[in-house]
Formats: C-alpha cells, structure tokens, sequence
C-alpha cells in the first residue's frame, strides 16, 4: 500500500513546542499510545519521562507498548544490567500514569533466519488504537528491521480508520553514540511490505538503481547489500550538512575503492542530504525518482532501491519515500552492540538531560496544520 503522509518536521523536538501542540490544538480527546523497545540503549526512556512531565493533557489511563524484541524466547542479553535500569525508569514512568503491555517479538524462525519484521507486522494488526488520539512511536531503542514495518502499518490501520489520529515518530538523535554501536550483518534482504518492484518477476525494467545512505563503519553491509542487490547504477546519499563539518569526507575516504573500483561511480551521482532532516533525505530521493522515471521513461520502467545505512532520523525520510513511491527499502540485518565504553554514566541525570535536549520528531499524520 502506498501512503501519502501528511508529514510536519519539528526540527527539534522540544518539550513547549510539543506542549503548545498537545495542549493547546483543539483535537478530539484520548489517551495517548507510546511505543518504546526494550533495549539497553540509554535514550529508550527519554521522551515517555518527559512526556509525563510536562504535557498535562494526559493524566491517566495512558497505554505504554513495550516492545521486547529477541532472537529466541529464552535469549539472556549480555547487556542486562543496561537494559534493568530502562526498565527501571519505565516502571517509574507508568506508575499512576500509563499501563505497560508488553508484546514479546521473536525475531527468529527455528532455521535462524530472521522474522521480526513480520512477526511486528502481525502484531500491529491487531492492536487496538480506537480510543487512541495520538499515537507516539520512540523508535529510540528499536531496530529499523522493526520500526520500518511497525510504522508504515499503523499509518495503515489510522488511514482506514477514518478517525484523523495523529501519529508522531519520536527518536532521540545522538550521532556520536549511533556511530559507536556496531551491528552484525547476519540477513540482507528486502523488510518486509517494502519489496517495491525491484525484483518483480517478469516485470522489465530500463534500470535498477540502488540509493544508500551512507555513514561510517558500515562497509560490509555495503558490500553485501551490492551483492545482493547488483543494480546497474548507484546514487549513493552523504550526510551534509552533519554534525561533524568533514563527515561527509570521511565517508568518501572510506568507500573510495567501491566509488571507484567496484561501482565506477560517477561522481555528479552522490547526493547529498542534512543528516538531522528526513525531509530533505526524503525531497532528495523523491526528486531523483521522478526525475530518472522521466529520463528513462522511453526505455521503460525503472526499478528503485534503497537501504538506510544512517542515522534514525534520516532513515525517516527513506520510510517516507519508499511507501509513497513503493520503493524497495534492501536492508542489511543484524545484531547491536553497544559502544565497548558503555557505562553507567550513560544514566546519570546530566547525561540523561542532554539525551532530552536532542529529542526530534516528525508528524507524519493526523491535523497538522499547525
């Protein structure tokens, strides 16, 4: 299903710009839905804490959707002391506020090959979002194996409920400790309800082309995702501008032998988009479909793939993208492990008052009209 978001940025996600939404927007009234993961990622309880705190249009009788996402049903995480301290500031959190219902997300099959996004897929359908005006998904501690899906189908299930529910994607943007998690690359495929037609059989297509948004440390993702997907051309997507001023360098420096020795890209070919603005990552890669739609278009059809290999936050504007224009979105899936400094000084409360200073978030639906 194609999905038309009604999207509005909130460059940085502030806690009086989100109350003069919530408090003063005359809406209809609700609870509110939080969606969190449970992880051992510090930031996972950062904005449920601060939305308690501060937006005074919810009370009571608050729903919190704990997502506790595993590869196996008996799996014992090594980071378990990490993960007991969220969930201690979780309890905390729900305590005369909100419910938890937690939903237990096994994420592989008895072959070991990878299921979560499905098995989330399944899970969205049934939940129950009626009594729900706005509904807030952190993707802060989840996986985009996770939240790609997770996403796209609660739009879904808020466009054929009529009922102008307002969606929000939370995430608490830190790109120092995002390029310091690394993560294994155990499935390379499609997530699913984001195959597109890249790979439709039958179907003739003029070109296939592959869109990577590129960050450091990720080169075998890279390699196997080209594998898998071998497109005939790459219009790989650097972040700038970004946080660090030679970002963007770097990157070029460390994928110079695929530039030039595996793809023979040509450089008029790289794009690029601000790391902290998935409207621009999204404006970016939608200008590029239509314009390469119109080009090849006496050749025939073009077939589009993407894969997200960023930040949280630019990876919104490639969900954006790929479900308004079913663009497949290839993804490299694997385990994360946190920074091998990881220590509790990640949950002291100075620490934890920066995380809340870096909260964004995008409005993907309902009365936006701000």
């Amino acid at each position: 299903m194609a999905i038309n978001y009604s999207w509005s940025y909130v460059d940085q996600f502030l806690i009086e710009e989100l109350t003069s939404i919530l408090n003063e927007k005359p809406r209809k009234t609700g609870e509110a839905l939080v969606i969190v993961g449970k992880g051992w990622d510090p930031r996972m309880g950062c904005f449920v804490s601060h939305l308690k705190q501060n937006i005074g249009k919810y009370k009571k009788n608050n729903r919190i959707c704990l997502i506790d996402y595993k590869p196996e049903k008996e799996y014992k995480s090594p980071q378990s002391k990490f993960i007991k301290k969220n969930m201690d500031i979780l309890d905390g959190v729900s305590s005369n506020w909100s419910e938890i219902e937690k939903v237990e997300i096994i994420t592989r099959n008895p072959d070991n090959a990878y299921v979560g996004d499905r098995k989330i897929i399944q899970f969205v359908k049934k939940l129950n979002i009626n009594n729900t005006s706005d509904i807030f998904v952190d993707i802060s501690s989840l996986p985009k194996s996770i939240y790609f899906p997770l996403i796209k189908t609660i739009a879904g299930l808020i466009i054929t409920n009529k009922q102008n529910q307002n969606l929000f994607i939370i995430t608490c943007q830190d790109s120092e400790l995002d390029r310091s998690i690394t993560e294994s690359v155990d499935d390379v495929r499609s997530l699913a309800s984001f195959g597109g037609t890249y790979q439709m059989e039958g179907k003739i297509h003029a070109e296939k082309i592959w869109v990577p948004l590129l960050e450091k440390g990720q080169s075998r993702s890279v390699e196997e995702l080209y594998n898998y997907l071998k497109p005939g051309d790459i219009y790989p997507v650097l972040p700038f501008p970004s946080q660090h001023i030679r970002c963007d360098d770097d990157i070029k420096h460390e994928y110079m032998e695929n530039f030039l020795d595996v793809w023979t890209l040509n450089p008029l070919n790289i794009i690029y988009a601000a790391e902290n603005d998935p409207i621009d990552v999204y404006k970016s890669i939608k200008r590029l479909y239509e314009e390469l739609t119109e080009i090849l278009k006496p050749l025939g059809n073009i077939a589009l793939a993407t894969s997200p290999l960023s930040s949280k936050l630019s990876s919104l504007g490639v969900l954006m993208v790929s479900t308004e224009y079913e663009i497949m979105v290839a993804h490299a899936i694997g385990r994360h492990n946190p920074p091998t400094e990881m220590n509790e000084k990640y949950w002291r409360a100075d620490q934890f008052s920066i995380f809340q200073k870096q909260i964004h978030g995008l409005w993907l639906l309902g009365d936006n009209s701000i």
